[in-house]
């Protein structure tokens, strides 16, 4: 579907009165079979909303040219990549590229019909050109949906810090503000010394539990279904701790041989070496080695069916805002093994749910695992309650409707 096109329809669809809002969505993480939790939940709340009747637009960042498209009821326009011969992250960063070429895209498409509400993550810049440069009038109400800060994380280069000021820059500018988690938010409050005057609100995270046809790709061969599998996902980085597990993965074998550990997430660059997953695994032994599979990426068909396939998710992340791999364990009636940081433990309830460890620690961490490994019952017990627990307070149903009402605050 070419541009133009796309705007005719968007606009007839408004003017026939079907839609209640006008909605923008901003993100630089986008499809979601790329698996980053934002784009995740930026398609599910979109769906949702269309769902009910709001005309929502999704503005991506792509790294190729790419025609506008349709997808389940919504409207995307992409905005190519910028290209830079040194990091492109960088320099897009510093420069404002990308967030010009949004803020461009966006005020054409309001001008020609307004948007209601614009919102976008705050682990990006998304919408920073607009909020700073502004759009053409009436003006929406922006809306900035807080994740993990840059705030907390080690300030080991200039980039941390440079996001941490533009989100801070970000959140003050917007009018209004939705945290993921009550820790989340209450943190956000904290670093960025948001004014007390703008409206806020707490919309815990919901997954889309008919999502299992969306993709078709075969997933990954497990070489012995008799034996038992625990399961790591995650970008191979600092903040998602898989180096804890690899140390305390020694320690779990020393007193259940049998067991095995999947893990499937990118590999990313290490200052210790030359990649995450190789420092982190560089102290394990040969045996150890032999009793884990590295998957690296892998389709969301394939988490299907390593999450269906796993007796449990260990996810011993340094610090999550809220997290989506809890509730997509969850579905399939498993439990997960995480740490007492951040909004975890307002998706996992220790001892119902699943079991919370302290941070930083293999030994903790080694000693729930073997536990859990030991106790079928108990993972059954837990695995039932966390499924339960997903359809009663993580739905989508209600993340959207919550949204909705937000939202519709906001316009009157």
């Amino acid at each position: 579907m070419s541009r133009a096109a796309a705007i005719t329809c968007v606009a007839s669809i408004t003017v026939l009165g079907v839609s209640q809002m006008r909605i923008a969505l901003l993100t630089t993480f986008f499809p979601p079979e790329d698996m980053f939790g934002i784009s995740r939940y930026v398609e599910d709340l979109a769906v949702g909303l269309t769902q009910n009747k709001h005309s929502v637009t999704v503005i991506a960042v792509s790294p190729e040219s790419r025609p506008v498209e349709k997808r389940n009821e919504f409207i995307i326009y992409w905005v190519e990549n910028s290209k830079s011969r040194w990091s492109h992250r960088l320099v897009s960063l510093a420069l404002f590229r990308n967030s010009q070429k949004i803020r461009k895209l966006l005020n054409e498409l309001h001008t020609l019909q307004p948007f209601d509400i614009v919102e976008y993550p705050n682990t990006d810049i998304a919408g920073l050109s607009a909020l700073t440069q502004g759009i053409s009038k009436p003006k929406p109400k922006f809306v900035i949906r807080l994740s993990s800060p840059k705030a907390i994380f080690k300030k080991s280069s200039i980039l941390p810090r440079v996001t941490e000021l533009l989100e801070k820059w970000q959140a003050n500018l917007s009018d209004a503000l939705i945290g993921n988690t009550h820790e989340n938010l209450t943190l956000c409050e904290k670093l960025y010394n948001i004014p007390p005057h703008l409206p806020r609100t707490v919309i815990l995270h919901g997954l889309n539990l008919n999502t299992n046809n969306r993709f078709v790709n075969p997933g990954p061969a497990i070489d012995n279904d008799s034996e038992s599998y625990v399961f790591f996902i995650g970008r191979m980085e600092h903040r998602k701790g898989f180096d804890i597990l690899a140390n305390a993965w020694t320690k779990v074998l020393a007193q259940i041989p049998s067991a095995r550990l999947l893990v499937a997430g990118e590999d990313m660059a290490c200052e210790h070496g030359p990649s995450f997953f190789d420092w982190a695994t560089q102290n394990m032994t040969l045996a150890s080695k032999a009793t884990l599979k590295y998957l690296g990426p892998i389709s969301a068909m394939q988490r299907e069916r390593l999450y269906a396939r796993c007796d449990f998710c260990v996810m011993p992340s340094r610090y999550e805002s809220f997290g989506l791999v809890p509730l997509e364990v969850m579905k399939y009636a498993k439990p997960v093994i995480s740490c007492q940081v951040g909004g975890i433990p307002e998706v996992i309830k220790h001892g119902t749910t699943g079991l919370l460890v302290p941070p930083e620690d293999p030994a903790s961490l080694a000693d729930a695992i073997v536990f859990l490994l030991r106790n079928k019952k108990l993972r059954e017990e837990l695995g039932e309650a966390a499924q339960k627990d997903l359809e009663t307070n993580f739905s989508i149903e209600r993340m959207v409707s919550e949204t909705e009402n937000f939202y519709l605050s906001l316009c009157s």
